[in-house]
């Protein structure tokens, strides 16, 4: 399949984007399981599909959740929690996980522990099969922002922000939770009990579900614009791959309600992402709380450079918003079951591909076992 041509970074009047809307949306409806024979990993029959899911390493993992204060915003909380391999030693590759929906909210503080937000709670089955497979997993909660000075009422004039906290301390301060979390790790802050290795970041992957995908691809180079208000990408040191579960669309495409979640992506927003490999996972059920055109999700994947990136895409209803990040509500039949432990299967293989360079994670990466498995229902697109 060929990618649309990339479109001009210069603003375009509304029939132009309509129709450059129409070209993508097509484009992505059109998207169908390759015509030449399977390819399959080593030791893969199709008739026992056990023999056919990636091997990945199976850790010990724990546990542990901070709260830390921003001084350079004002004292803004950044609570996150981690999930970490404890019988693991050397270099271990940190991964950075973005919760779904906007600004979280604080659910409890254990006695004599760190104050805890909702939004640190999500992705469970994902966070623990990259946590088991051998990597340092960091669920960052966003937070409303406490108190609206003259420079954060000022940007929310700027952008027409009517729930002005709530709206910064997703789009502007999200993406730099990511860097300032970096920050601490970097310095040796965070001390995780048990654990056995160090962290490698040099070897640094972002991702996120649903809201969470704007702050992965705000990091991986896309903008976003709110009214006059231009939010340019956060860069993040050591960063070599990204992950998106349900990824957002650009806010001409949401064409049922324009006014619902607006990602604040524009036409030529993704032509910021670079050669990093990045694996966008979607499909046609996939229809989220912005209530806009399923394919939509995946103009990123078609604008981003050419260069490991990956989209898992499903034409059947039964793979969900839900399904993609192996949430409860998407796992919740064995249809979906069986379908969530292949999305499971595919997320490791990528980050043992791309970041620690397995050549058996690259034959299964590369392969057409994804479609094997799933009769056709899961396919995998490559740019």
């Amino acid at each position: 399949m060929h990618a649309p041509t990339r479109p001009a970074a210069t603003p375009s009047p509304p029939h132009a984007a309509v129709r450059r809307a129409a070209r993508v949306l097509a484009a992505a409806a059109a998207l169908a399981a390759p015509a030449h024979a399977d390819t399959l990993p080593a030791g893969c029959m199709p008739q026992t599909p056990a023999t056919c899911r990636y091997a990945a390493a199976s850790h010990a993992i724990a546990t542990a959740d901070f709260h830390f204060t921003d001084p350079a915003r004002g004292g803004h909380p950044v609570p996150f929690r981690v999930r970490y391999p404890t019988d693991l030693p050397g270099p271990v590759p940190v991964v950075f996980w973005n919760h779904g929906l906007g600004a979280s909210h604080w659910v409890s503080q254990p006695a004599g522990g760190p104050w805890i937000s909702a939004g640190q709670l999500g992705s469970v089955r994902r966070s623990e099969s990259f946590a088991r497979a051998g990597y340092v997993v960091v669920h960052i909660g966003r937070m409303p922002v406490d108190r609206l000075g003259r420079d954060e009422l000022r940007l929310c004039a700027r952008a027409r922000w009517p729930a002005c906290a709530e709206q910064l301390g997703h789009n502007v301060y999200g993406p730099q939770n990511v860097a300032f979390v970096a920050g601490l790790l970097a310095r040796g802050m965070v001390a995780l009990p048990g654990f056995l290795g160090t962290l490698d970041l040099d070897r640094v992957v972002v991702g996120g579900w649903s809201g969470g995908t704007q702050i992965t691809m705000n990091v991986a180079g896309a903008y976003q614009k709110f009214g006059r208000l231009r939010i340019a990408p956060v860069a993040v040191p050591g960063v070599v791959a990204f992950v998106a579960d349900a990824p957002r669309r650009p806010a001409w495409a949401c064409t049922m309600d324009p006014e619902q979640g607006d990602s604040g992506f524009q036409v030529d927003s993704f032509d910021g992402i670079d050669e990093r490999p990045f694996l966008f996972n979607t499909s046609r059920g996939d229809v989220g709380p912005d209530v806009c055109p399923p394919p939509a999700r995946t103009v990123a994947w078609l604008a981003a450079r050419p260069g490991g990136k990956y989209l898992a895409w499903s034409d059947a209803a039964l793979v969900n918003h839900a399904t993609v990040d192996l949430e409860p509500g998407g796992c919740d039949t064995p249809e979906r079951e069986y379908v969530c432990r292949i999305l499971e299967s595919l997320g490791v293989a990528y980050l043992d591909a791309v970041v620690q360079g397995r050549p058996d994670a690259r034959a299964w990466l590369e392969s057409d076992v994804l479609r094997v498995l799933t009769a056709g229902v899961l396919d995998l697109h490559r740019r």
